[in-house]
């Protein structure tokens, strides 16, 4: 990417002005540093807003990450809503200014005039940069948003247990675990990588936990999933860029109710409306079809060329219909995680 001078057609006042809303902001809620100063901050979102500039492009002119960029813009979008006009003063003064048509609830329009492949999800849906995105398009996610763990990740999500009971059930003592941030997580797995143990970090995400691996296989390795999903729902997935290895698990109680084998492939899909196995299986799967994936098989179908790897999009909306979580670069980096570590049983 190249990097040039630029001007956008923004008055000092208005800078100032949104400056001084992020400012106080940072104030009222304790925030002691970031890597832009308010003003910094400001003229990212002014940026942003008045030229449609995508976030890749903010994050690399401002030095600071593409989830970053994106977290400024949603923070300060939200800063000013909450001094916009209410709806009865936006009627009166649309009237008072001889206007014809009023958009009231914010809608956004498609539009390609900044269209990239890159997805921003957020909340219950995904947005490209500078144009809406169907929940389908978790493309690239999070190679592109968080690129420190996107070559070697994996995601498991246990339903109905704290962190301190997770790492219970993994014979880990709490007492022996630490609590870190995202990147301090993922620059310790790398760094104290040995080959005999699995590094991980736990956070609660609603009714669930969330267990986060960087260069790690926990959630895909046999002997550690299958007991810890004794009573309850789990859904893991796991990729190794360097390899291209893609690993899908969805265990109810012990039992596997649905997969993705790296060369094997799924364990079930859909085909004339129902869901069917496509290979024979054995000791441990469930004798239940997982019917509840079929509109999202379907949707993945309609959405993705065929033999689509699963870290392309497919497992992270197959984990949102099994959890109903929304993974997001903000969930993943605004989290605190208890961090700890167990014997590769390999």
């Amino acid at each position: 990417m190249l990097f040039c001078r630029a001007a956008v057609d923004v008055s000092r006042s208005t800078l100032n002005y949104v400056a001084g809303l992020i400012g106080r902001h940072r104030k009222a809620i304790g925030s002691i540093w970031r890597r832009l100063n308010p003003g910094q901050q400001a003229l990212l979102v002014l940026v942003y807003l008045r030229k449609g500039e995508t976030f890749s492009e903010l994050a690399a002119g401002f030095g600071v990450s593409t989830a970053t960029a994106w977290r400024y813009v949603e923070e300060t979008v939200r800063l000013l809503s909450a001094r916009s006009p209410k709806l009865r003063q936006a009627v009166r003064k649309a009237k008072k200014d001889g206007l014809h048509y009023l958009v009231p609830d914010g809608t956004l329009t498609r539009t390609d005039r900044v269209k990239e492949e890159k997805v921003h999800c957020v909340g219950g849906r995904c947005e490209h940069d500078g144009m809406i995105a169907t929940p389908d398009d978790y493309s690239r996610f999070p190679s592109e948003h968080l690129p420190d763990l996107g070559g070697a990740y994996c995601f498991t999500y246990v339903r109905g247990l704290t962190p301190e009971e997770l790492v219970t059930r993994l014979g880990v003592r709490v007492e022996d675990c630490s609590r870190m941030t995202l990147d301090e997580l993922t620059s310790t797995a790398y760094s104290g990588y040995d080959g005999k143990s699995m590094f991980f970090g736990v956070t609660a995400v609603g009714d669930w936990v969330l267990i986060v691996e960087a260069n790690g296989r926990l959630g895909v390795t046999d002997e550690i999933i299958v007991p810890l999903s004794a009573g309850t729902r789990l859904v893991s997935h796991f990729y190794l860029d360097i390899k291209c290895m893609d690993y899908f698990h969805w265990i109810e109680d012990g039992k596997i109710r649905f997969e993705f084998q790296h060369q094997d492939g799924y364990s079930h899909w859909i085909k004339d409306g129902k869901v069917q196995r496509e290979f024979p299986h054995w000791e441990g799967y469930s004798e239940e079809m997982p019917d509840e994936l079929a509109e999202t098989m379907e949707r993945i179908d309609s959405v993705y060329p065929p033999h689509t790897d699963p870290n392309e999009g497919p497992a992270f909306l197959l984990a949102e219909r099994l959890t109903g979580i929304t993974m997001t670069p903000q969930l993943l980096e605004e989290a605190t995680y208890l961090c700890g570590a167990v014997p590769d049983p390999r």
